[in-house]
């Protein structure tokens, strides 16, 4: 199994934002969260980015619990085993699309510039991005090509997708989608999805609402 959330709880000064959530994600299967603003999906990603603890339960990626890891830890499974695709891209406007690949490349492979510059403009032209353009003159479809692209790169068994769709008009949307979901299943990663887009939540493979766990 490649993620799995055994009977976790998070909450936050105020209130508890969940509890007694399980679920698993194997590779080559999606599950997508779905819930009202407030309810945590946004918090749940932190936990499972190992960026925040749960109050309760435990979470493991690739077989390695991340969920009461120290600092250091947590960074290490995050760059071993994850892979993030963010609403808006969360490109650096300045660099190229092949650039803005390499910098993530960076961080996980050995060599010099040139082979992850050549890496990256490989993985785009899959996917129709523009290699050359910088970021910032890209379509919203290109910029969430490219992060996909981005969160594939390093061969992630996990990739977490907040809202990836959230910024684009309906046709982008479905393509983009579709892109996302069919990617990362013939990669055999697995895919976790916080969509608020019914859409989109039924190209999964399951749905998970988190206002079943709202206490």
């Amino acid at each position: 199994m490649i993620l799995t959330v055994e009977n976790v709880a998070c909450t936050v000064p105020s209130r508890t934002l969940f509890s007694g959530l399980s679920l698993s994600v194997e590779g080559g299967q999606s599950l997508a969260v779905v819930g009202p603003s407030g309810s945590g999906k946004s918090t749940l990603l932190a936990a499972i980015l190992g960026m925040t603890q749960p109050s309760k339960g435990r979470i493991e990626v690739a077989g390695e619990e991340i969920s009461s890891a120290k600092p250091a830890q947590a960074a290490q499974i995050r760059r071993e085993h994850i892979g993030v695709v963010f609403q808006d891209g969360e490109l650096l406007p300045e660099l190229t699309a092949a650039e803005n690949i390499a910098v993530a490349l960076m961080l996980n492979q050995p060599g010099g510039k040139e082979p992850r510059i050549e890496k990256a403009r490989k993985l785009l032209e899959e996917v129709g991005v523009p290699v050359d353009t910088r970021a910032a003159d890209l379509s919203g479809g290109e910029r969430q090509r490219t992060a996909l692209v981005r969160a594939l790169a390093t061969d992630p068994e996990l990739v977490l997708a907040d809202e990836p769709t959230g910024s684009l008009d309906t046709i982008t949307r479905d393509a983009v989608a579709e892109q996302l979901f069919a990617t990362v299943r013939e990669r055999g990663a697995a895919l976790l999805v916080v969509t608020h887009d019914p859409t989109v939540a039924a190209r999964a493979d399951a749905t998970l609402d988190l206002a079943a766990y709202t206490a």
